[in-house]
Protein backbone atom coordinates (compact mmCIF):
# COMPACT_ATOMS: atom_id res chain seq x y z
CA UNK A 1 0.00 0.00 0.00
CA UNK A 2 2.94 2.48 -0.37
CA UNK A 3 0.97 3.56 -3.44
CA UNK A 4 -1.57 5.68 -1.00
CA UNK A 5 1.57 7.50 0.52
CA UNK A 6 2.97 7.95 -2.61
CA UNK A 7 -0.32 9.50 -4.06
CA UNK A 8 -0.94 11.67 -1.29
CA UNK A 9 2.48 13.09 -1.30
CA UNK A 10 1.48 13.91 -4.63
CA UNK A 11 -1.53 16.00 -3.34
CA UNK A 12 0.70 18.07 -0.57
CA UNK A 13 2.87 19.28 -3.90
CA UNK A 14 -0.71 21.08 -4.93
CA UNK A 15 -2.26 21.57 -1.30
CA UNK A 16 0.41 21.26 1.76
CA UNK A 17 -2.95 20.78 3.62
CA UNK A 18 -4.52 18.28 1.42
CA UNK A 19 -7.15 16.30 3.05
CA UNK A 20 -7.93 13.13 1.19
CA UNK A 21 -11.50 12.08 1.13
CA UNK A 22 -12.44 8.36 1.04
CA UNK A 23 -15.50 6.50 -0.16
CA UNK A 24 -16.45 3.74 2.39
CA UNK A 25 -18.31 1.14 0.90
CA UNK A 26 -18.15 -2.65 1.97
CA UNK A 27 -14.83 -3.75 2.80
CA UNK A 28 -12.71 0.10 0.82
CA UNK A 29 -11.07 1.67 2.03
CA UNK A 30 -8.48 -1.23 3.13
CA UNK A 31 -6.65 -0.04 6.87
CA UNK A 32 -3.82 -0.15 5.34
CA UNK A 33 -4.16 2.33 3.08
CA UNK A 34 -5.48 4.65 5.75
CA UNK A 35 -2.23 3.67 7.93
CA UNK A 36 0.00 5.30 5.13
CA UNK A 37 -1.84 8.69 5.27
CA UNK A 38 -0.95 11.34 8.43
CA UNK A 39 -2.62 11.22 11.03
CA UNK A 40 -5.38 13.62 10.43
CA UNK A 41 -5.14 13.98 6.73
CA UNK A 42 -7.75 11.55 5.81
CA UNK A 43 -11.56 11.21 6.52
CA UNK A 44 -14.08 8.72 5.47
CA UNK A 45 -17.72 9.09 3.83
CA UNK A 46 -19.34 5.96 5.02
CA UNK A 47 -21.81 5.01 2.29
CA UNK A 48 -23.63 2.37 4.10
CA UNK A 49 -23.28 3.67 7.70
CA UNK A 50 -25.12 2.01 10.79
CA UNK A 51 -25.12 2.34 14.53
CA UNK A 52 -23.23 -0.46 15.11
CA UNK A 53 -19.64 0.20 13.84
CA UNK A 54 -16.73 -0.46 16.00
CA UNK A 55 -13.62 2.37 17.31
CA UNK A 56 -11.32 0.12 15.26
CA UNK A 57 -13.15 0.76 12.30
CA UNK A 58 -11.42 2.69 9.29
CA UNK A 59 -7.92 2.85 11.67
CA UNK A 60 -8.97 5.37 13.10
CA UNK A 61 -9.86 7.67 11.11
CA UNK A 62 -12.17 10.73 11.53
CA UNK A 63 -15.65 9.44 9.11
CA UNK A 64 -18.96 10.91 8.29
CA UNK A 65 -22.05 9.04 9.19
CA UNK A 66 -23.91 8.49 5.18
CA UNK A 67 -26.99 6.72 3.49
CA UNK A 68 -26.92 5.63 -0.23
CA UNK A 69 -30.20 4.15 -1.62
CA UNK A 70 -32.74 4.87 -4.57
CA UNK A 71 -29.67 3.10 -6.86
CA UNK A 72 -29.43 3.73 -10.28
CA UNK A 73 -32.30 6.46 -9.29
CA UNK A 74 -35.16 3.80 -9.12
CA UNK A 75 -38.21 4.94 -7.68
CA UNK A 76 -38.78 1.90 -5.29
CA UNK A 77 -39.35 1.65 -1.21
CA UNK A 78 -36.49 1.24 -0.09
CA UNK A 79 -34.66 2.81 3.01
CA UNK A 80 -34.78 1.81 7.03
CA UNK A 81 -36.15 5.31 8.47
CA UNK A 82 -36.14 4.77 11.95
CA UNK A 83 -32.83 3.25 11.84
CA UNK A 84 -31.40 6.95 9.93
CA UNK A 85 -33.34 8.49 12.14
CA UNK A 86 -31.49 7.25 15.09
CA UNK A 87 -28.64 5.84 13.85
CA UNK A 88 -26.24 8.64 13.78
CA UNK A 89 -26.40 10.07 17.46
CA UNK A 90 -26.10 6.37 18.91
CA UNK A 91 -22.95 6.95 17.28
CA UNK A 92 -22.05 9.76 18.64
CA UNK A 93 -23.57 8.87 21.97
CA UNK A 94 -19.56 6.25 21.18
CA UNK A 95 -16.25 8.00 22.72
CA UNK A 96 -14.89 5.22 20.11
CA UNK A 97 -16.94 5.87 17.61
CA UNK A 98 -14.80 8.80 15.46
CA UNK A 99 -17.90 10.60 13.45
CA UNK A 100 -17.24 13.58 12.77
CA UNK A 101 -20.45 14.30 10.59
CA UNK A 102 -24.13 13.15 8.71
CA UNK A 103 -24.02 13.08 5.19
CA UNK A 104 -26.32 11.54 2.65
CA UNK A 105 -25.36 10.13 -1.18
CA UNK A 106 -28.12 8.98 -3.03
CA UNK A 107 -27.76 8.04 -6.85
CA UNK A 108 -31.37 9.23 -6.96
CA UNK A 109 -33.80 11.95 -5.94
CA UNK A 110 -37.57 12.66 -6.44
CA UNK A 111 -38.18 9.06 -4.87
CA UNK A 112 -38.96 7.98 -1.14
CA UNK A 113 -39.11 11.52 0.03
CA UNK A 114 -39.29 10.91 3.56
CA UNK A 115 -35.64 9.59 3.98
CA UNK A 116 -34.71 12.96 2.45
CA UNK A 117 -36.39 14.70 4.92
CA UNK A 118 -35.19 12.55 7.66
CA UNK A 119 -31.40 13.16 6.65
CA UNK A 120 -31.77 16.80 6.46
CA UNK A 121 -34.09 16.86 10.02
CA UNK A 122 -31.18 14.73 11.76
CA UNK A 123 -28.31 17.96 10.53
CA UNK A 124 -30.18 20.39 12.41
CA UNK A 125 -33.09 19.04 14.83
CA UNK A 126 -31.61 16.63 16.95
CA UNK A 127 -31.66 12.71 18.18
CA UNK A 128 -36.00 12.08 17.61
CA UNK A 129 -37.47 8.94 18.22
CA UNK A 130 -39.83 7.70 14.83
CA UNK A 131 -42.44 8.18 17.30
CA UNK A 132 -42.22 11.80 17.43
CA UNK A 133 -40.84 12.50 14.56
CA UNK A 134 -43.76 11.42 11.86
CA UNK A 135 -46.63 13.72 13.44
CA UNK A 136 -43.86 16.59 12.77
CA UNK A 137 -42.96 15.25 9.39
CA UNK A 138 -46.99 14.29 8.47
CA UNK A 139 -47.98 18.08 9.35
CA UNK A 140 -45.27 19.86 7.73
CA UNK A 141 -46.35 17.99 4.66
CA UNK A 142 -50.11 17.45 4.58
CA UNK A 143 -51.22 20.45 7.17
CA UNK A 144 -52.44 17.61 8.82
CA UNK A 145 -52.03 14.85 11.17
CA UNK A 146 -54.21 12.24 12.85
CA UNK A 147 -53.48 8.96 14.74
CA UNK A 148 -54.85 6.66 12.06
CA UNK A 149 -52.47 8.29 9.69
CA UNK A 150 -49.87 8.60 12.28
CA UNK A 151 -50.59 4.91 12.81
CA UNK A 152 -50.43 3.75 9.00
CA UNK A 153 -46.98 5.55 8.51
CA UNK A 154 -45.28 4.26 11.30
CA UNK A 155 -46.41 0.76 10.26
CA UNK A 156 -45.29 1.45 6.65
CA UNK A 157 -41.80 2.87 7.98
CA UNK A 158 -41.28 -0.33 10.34
CA UNK A 159 -42.46 -3.15 7.99
CA UNK A 160 -42.45 -1.58 4.54
CA UNK A 161 -40.05 0.43 3.99
CA UNK A 162 -37.16 -1.19 6.09
CA UNK A 163 -37.72 -4.35 3.36
CA UNK A 164 -39.65 -6.61 5.55
CA UNK A 165 -42.68 -6.71 3.50
CA UNK A 166 -41.27 -5.58 -0.10
CA UNK A 167 -41.18 -8.12 -2.77
CA UNK A 168 -37.46 -6.70 -3.52
CA UNK A 169 -38.39 -3.29 -3.95
CA UNK A 170 -37.49 -3.53 -8.06
CA UNK A 171 -40.77 -4.26 -10.10
CA UNK A 172 -40.77 -7.25 -12.74
CA UNK A 173 -42.42 -4.80 -15.00
CA UNK A 174 -39.03 -3.43 -15.69
CA UNK A 175 -37.29 -6.55 -15.61
CA UNK A 176 -35.59 -8.16 -18.69
CA UNK A 177 -38.05 -11.36 -19.34
CA UNK A 178 -36.56 -14.60 -19.55
CA UNK A 179 -37.76 -18.07 -17.46
CA UNK A 180 -35.23 -17.72 -14.43
CA UNK A 181 -35.53 -14.01 -14.08
CA UNK A 182 -35.62 -13.16 -10.72
CA UNK A 183 -33.98 -9.60 -10.76
CA UNK A 184 -34.64 -6.31 -12.19
CA UNK A 185 -30.88 -5.05 -11.60
CA UNK A 186 -28.20 -7.24 -11.10
CA UNK A 187 -27.60 -6.42 -7.74
CA UNK A 188 -31.30 -6.34 -6.15
CA UNK A 189 -32.87 -8.65 -3.60
CA UNK A 190 -34.40 -12.05 -5.02
CA UNK A 191 -38.03 -11.54 -5.21
CA UNK A 192 -40.69 -13.14 -3.17
CA UNK A 193 -44.10 -13.43 -5.30
CA UNK A 194 -45.96 -14.19 -2.45
CA UNK A 195 -45.31 -11.77 0.03
CA UNK A 196 -47.74 -10.38 2.43
CA UNK A 197 -48.92 -7.15 1.21
CA UNK A 198 -50.89 -6.32 3.94
CA UNK A 199 -49.37 -3.64 5.76
CA UNK A 200 -48.83 -1.56 2.41
CA UNK A 201 -52.54 -1.75 1.69
CA UNK A 202 -53.43 -0.59 5.00
CA UNK A 203 -51.60 2.12 4.69
CA UNK A 204 -53.04 3.33 0.94
CA UNK A 205 -56.53 3.22 2.78
CA UNK A 206 -55.38 4.87 5.28
CA UNK A 207 -54.12 7.58 2.86
CA UNK A 208 -57.33 7.17 0.95
CA UNK A 209 -59.56 8.34 3.96
CA UNK A 210 -57.99 11.58 3.61
CA UNK A 211 -58.48 11.81 0.17
CA UNK A 212 -61.40 14.22 0.13
CA UNK A 213 -59.06 16.79 2.57
CA UNK A 214 -55.56 16.35 1.01
CA UNK A 215 -56.63 15.59 -2.61
CA UNK A 216 -55.14 19.20 -3.79
CA UNK A 217 -51.82 18.78 -1.97
CA UNK A 218 -48.96 17.80 -4.64
CA UNK A 219 -47.22 16.20 -1.73
CA UNK A 220 -50.03 13.98 -0.73
CA UNK A 221 -50.66 12.90 -4.50
CA UNK A 222 -47.09 11.53 -4.71
CA UNK A 223 -46.86 9.81 -1.55
CA UNK A 224 -50.37 8.33 -2.36
CA UNK A 225 -49.31 7.22 -6.04
CA UNK A 226 -45.82 5.95 -4.98
CA UNK A 227 -47.76 3.47 -2.90
CA UNK A 228 -49.87 2.29 -5.06
CA UNK A 229 -47.26 2.20 -7.71
CA UNK A 230 -44.89 -0.41 -5.22
CA UNK A 231 -48.05 -2.54 -4.74
CA UNK A 232 -48.87 -3.05 -8.43
CA UNK A 233 -45.10 -3.37 -8.77
CA UNK A 234 -44.68 -6.34 -5.75
CA UNK A 235 -47.91 -8.05 -7.89
CA UNK A 236 -45.77 -8.20 -10.81
CA UNK A 237 -43.32 -10.77 -9.22
CA UNK A 238 -46.61 -13.06 -8.63
CA UNK A 239 -47.89 -12.84 -12.38
CA UNK A 240 -44.13 -13.52 -13.36
CA UNK A 241 -44.38 -16.31 -11.35
CA UNK A 242 -47.24 -17.67 -12.80
CA UNK A 243 -46.15 -17.12 -16.27
CA UNK A 244 -43.38 -19.20 -15.67
CA UNK A 245 -44.85 -22.10 -13.78
CA UNK A 246 -47.53 -22.77 -16.84
CA UNK A 247 -44.78 -22.39 -19.15
CA UNK A 248 -42.94 -25.26 -17.14
CA UNK A 249 -46.27 -27.27 -17.02
CA UNK A 250 -47.21 -26.80 -20.73
CA UNK A 251 -50.65 -25.26 -19.88
CA UNK A 252 -50.92 -22.78 -22.78
CA UNK A 253 -54.27 -21.66 -21.49
CA UNK A 254 -52.56 -20.38 -18.13
CA UNK A 255 -49.60 -18.90 -19.98
CA UNK A 256 -52.02 -17.01 -21.81
CA UNK A 257 -54.33 -15.79 -19.31
CA UNK A 258 -51.20 -14.65 -16.80
CA UNK A 259 -49.67 -13.02 -19.92
CA UNK A 260 -52.71 -11.23 -20.27
CA UNK A 261 -52.53 -10.32 -16.95
CA UNK A 262 -49.35 -8.85 -16.73
CA UNK A 263 -49.90 -6.84 -20.01
CA UNK A 264 -52.70 -5.07 -18.10
CA UNK A 265 -50.69 -4.76 -14.99
CA UNK A 266 -48.03 -2.50 -17.59
CA UNK A 267 -51.24 -0.72 -18.48
CA UNK A 268 -52.68 -0.10 -15.17
CA UNK A 269 -48.79 1.10 -13.91
CA UNK A 270 -48.68 3.34 -16.75
CA UNK A 271 -52.15 5.26 -15.77
CA UNK A 272 -51.21 5.45 -11.86
CA UNK A 273 -47.57 6.89 -12.93
CA UNK A 274 -49.44 9.65 -15.44
CA UNK A 275 -51.14 11.42 -12.72
CA UNK A 276 -47.40 12.70 -11.44
CA UNK A 277 -45.60 14.94 -13.74
CA UNK A 278 -42.25 13.21 -12.63
CA UNK A 279 -42.99 10.29 -13.79
CA UNK A 280 -43.24 10.62 -17.24
CA UNK A 281 -41.03 9.65 -19.80
CA UNK A 282 -41.19 12.60 -22.11
CA UNK A 283 -40.13 15.55 -19.24
CA UNK A 284 -36.43 13.75 -18.93
CA UNK A 285 -36.41 13.35 -22.86
CA UNK A 286 -37.41 16.80 -23.58
CA UNK A 287 -34.84 18.14 -20.39
CA UNK A 288 -31.75 15.98 -22.14
CA UNK A 289 -32.18 17.59 -25.80
CA UNK A 290 -32.61 21.02 -24.37
CA UNK A 291 -28.60 20.80 -23.73
CA UNK A 292 -27.86 20.15 -27.50
CA UNK A 293 -27.10 23.18 -29.55
CA UNK A 294 -27.62 21.46 -32.79
CA UNK A 295 -30.16 18.90 -33.79
CA UNK A 296 -27.34 16.09 -34.22
CA UNK A 297 -26.53 16.99 -30.73
CA UNK A 298 -30.16 16.85 -29.47
CA UNK A 299 -30.42 13.25 -31.13
CA UNK A 300 -27.34 12.06 -29.80
CA UNK A 301 -28.67 13.48 -25.34
CA UNK A 302 -32.08 11.91 -26.43
CA UNK A 303 -30.42 8.69 -27.82
CA UNK A 304 -28.18 8.48 -24.25
CA UNK A 305 -30.81 9.48 -22.06
CA UNK A 306 -32.89 6.20 -23.75
CA UNK A 307 -30.01 4.20 -23.09
CA UNK A 308 -29.17 4.90 -19.69
CA UNK A 309 -32.73 4.27 -18.02
CA UNK A 310 -32.52 1.10 -20.03
CA UNK A 311 -29.81 -0.71 -21.41
CA UNK A 312 -27.55 2.00 -19.26
CA UNK A 313 -24.31 1.19 -21.51
CA UNK A 314 -23.14 -0.42 -24.90
CA UNK A 315 -23.11 -4.14 -25.47
CA UNK A 316 -20.23 -4.87 -22.68
CA UNK A 317 -21.47 -2.51 -19.94
CA UNK A 318 -24.94 -3.54 -20.40
CA UNK A 319 -24.03 -7.08 -19.30
CA UNK A 320 -23.72 -5.72 -15.89
CA UNK A 321 -25.41 -3.09 -15.51
CA UNK A 322 -28.96 -3.32 -17.91
CA UNK A 323 -32.09 -2.38 -16.36
CA UNK A 324 -30.04 -0.28 -13.41
CA UNK A 325 -31.83 2.42 -13.98
CA UNK A 326 -35.15 1.29 -14.73
CA UNK A 327 -37.82 3.45 -14.24
CA UNK A 328 -41.75 2.98 -14.32
CA UNK A 329 -42.55 5.88 -15.88
CA UNK A 330 -45.44 7.41 -18.16
CA UNK A 331 -44.38 5.97 -21.77
CA UNK A 332 -41.44 4.41 -20.69
CA UNK A 333 -43.80 1.85 -19.64
CA UNK A 334 -45.96 1.73 -22.74
CA UNK A 335 -42.98 1.83 -25.33
CA UNK A 336 -40.16 -0.38 -24.33
CA UNK A 337 -41.21 -2.36 -21.05
CA UNK A 338 -45.13 -3.61 -22.43
CA UNK A 339 -43.37 -4.38 -25.70
CA UNK A 340 -40.49 -6.73 -24.20
CA UNK A 341 -43.18 -7.72 -22.05
CA UNK A 342 -45.48 -9.12 -25.10
CA UNK A 343 -43.05 -9.91 -27.35
CA UNK A 344 -42.08 -12.57 -24.60
CA UNK A 345 -44.89 -13.73 -23.72
CA UNK A 346 -45.94 -14.51 -27.69
CA UNK A 347 -42.72 -16.58 -27.92
CA UNK A 348 -43.51 -18.78 -24.86
CA UNK A 349 -46.83 -19.35 -26.54
CA UNK A 350 -45.22 -20.28 -29.99
CA UNK A 351 -42.96 -22.28 -28.44
CA UNK A 352 -46.03 -24.48 -26.57
CA UNK A 353 -48.34 -24.19 -29.77
CA UNK A 354 -45.30 -25.46 -31.96
CA UNK A 355 -43.43 -27.94 -29.59
CA UNK A 356 -40.34 -26.14 -30.30
CA UNK A 357 -37.95 -24.70 -27.97
CA UNK A 358 -37.79 -21.19 -26.96
CA UNK A 359 -35.27 -19.35 -29.23
CA UNK A 360 -32.46 -17.32 -27.91
CA UNK A 361 -33.25 -13.40 -27.80
CA UNK A 362 -30.43 -11.02 -28.79
CA UNK A 363 -31.98 -8.16 -25.86
CA UNK A 364 -29.23 -5.74 -27.12
CA UNK A 365 -29.84 -5.35 -30.54
CA UNK A 366 -33.48 -5.72 -29.62
CA UNK A 367 -33.86 -2.64 -26.80
CA UNK A 368 -31.54 0.16 -28.33
CA UNK A 369 -33.46 2.93 -28.63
Amino acid sequence: FDYSSRVYQKMTEIDPDAVWMFQGWTNSPKPQMLDAIPKGRAIVTALSANPDFQGELYSGVPWIYCAVFCFGGQYNYQGNAESILTGPFRCLEREDANIIGMGYMPEGVNCNEIIYEILAHNAFGGKTELEDFLPYYLKTRYGICDDKLAAAWLRLCREVLNGEQLVSGESALCARPALDVEHTSRWSKRPNPFVDQSVLIDYISAMFAHYDALKENPAYRKDLMESVRQALSNLSWFFVNRIKTAYGEGNIEALSYYGKEMLELIDLQEAVVGTDADMMLGKWLEKAKSFGRTPAEKAYFEWNARVQITLWADREGARELRDYAAREWQGLLSDFYRPRWESFISRLEISLLTGTPLAEINHYDEELP
